[in-house]
């Protein structure tokens, strides 16, 4: 009875969608979440976002096959330096690469369902470069004392803390992380730890400079509707290199925060973009004005608690 009820919704379903082709069956951002949307209004939408000047630009043409060449000449340097072997040699190499691809997942949370813009750069020039260096950066923050890797360990970490009159909670959240983080300053921070780095890679540090910023400022463009676009400012979206470089720089951060604050949260931690603390209540609003004083790119809003929750 079930799998018979099963099987005529997913008929049916179809059906409907085969009579209705200007629909769009979306994931929602969170939520897990299925959304249908109008074609046009997504496509509406998805033009509002990359038309931005201030974030993206046209190119006239696509950079797709320079940057394979480009990958391939430094996989080429690597393997002629024995740094890799033929079989990592052969995993680098780019030979039909395509340009990276946006799409967007409808916030429902939010008024007016506007689009998160999400980029897949499966089968990019840089792709599997990036995730070679992905490989080598994780571990400079494999042993943050701020990281929360899910909720479960969240759970454990603030099992027991007790706010008291005086304190509250806090969360603290980065507008627009990726396209927020100043590229330069993201390669000056690892640059500046290549003493840690060195350790962690067979690579000189020029070679790995040259992946460095090969992956997060050379790569940043994707396609849409036929048209190709640069990403004039922060991280590459898709990149897989982004949420470990994002991650370096809130790192770094966080760590300037508490050296430069006197009024310190009694619990301070991460995930991704969120930040969560127990604070004086009257030190609230100067954590929220230092975190925003440290880059001018790197803005936060804050949300308090509401009944301890």
């Amino acid at each position: 009875m079930r799998d018979k009820f099963i099987s005529d919704t997913l008929g049916s379903t179809k059906k409907f969608l085969n009579n209705n082709k200007q629909l769009l069956v979306l994931n929602a951002d969170k939520g897990n979440v299925t959304v249908v949307m109008e074609k046009s209004e997504y496509d509406a939408k998805m033009q509002v976002l990359v038309n931005d000047i201030a974030t993206y630009r046209v190119l006239k043409r696509d950079p797709t096959n320079k940057l394979q060449d480009k990958n391939n000449d430094i996989v080429e340097r690597m393997y002629n330096n024995k740094i890799i072997d033929l079989n990592e040699k052969n995993s680098l190499m780019c030979k039909t690469a395509n340009p990276p691809r946006v799409y967007g997942l409808p916030k429902i949370h939010k008024d007016g369902t506007p689009l998160r813009p999400i980029c897949s750069s499966v089968n990019s020039p840089s792709y599997n470069l990036c995730k070679y260096l992905t490989n080598i950066l994780k571990n400079l923050t494999k042993s943050s004392k701020y990281n929360v890797k899910d909720a479960m360990e969240f759970k454990n970490k603030i099992k027991g803390s007790y706010v008291y009159d005086d304190e509250i909670l806090v969360s603290f959240d980065v507008v627009s992380l990726f396209p927020s983080i100043p590229v330069d300053l993201a390669i000056e921070l690892i640059a500046s730890r290549w003493d840690e780095i060195k350790n962690l890679t067979f690579l000189t540090k020029e070679l790995f400079l040259t992946i460095l910023k090969f992956c997060v400022k050379e790569n940043r463009y994707f396609k849409y509707n036929d048209k190709i676009y640069e990403q004039r400012s922060g991280m590459p979206m898709g990149s897989p290199a982004s949420p470990i470089i994002a991650d370096i720089v809130m790192e770094e951060l966080l760590a300037k925060f508490e050296r430069d604050s006197t009024n310190k949260p009694r619990l301070l931690t991460k995930y991704v973009d969120d930040l969560f603390a127990i604070i004086k209540t009257q030190d609230m609003d100067i954590m929220l004005h230092t975190l925003n004083n440290y880059n001018k790119s790197i803005k936060f809003t804050i949300e308090k608690d509401n009944n301890g929750q």
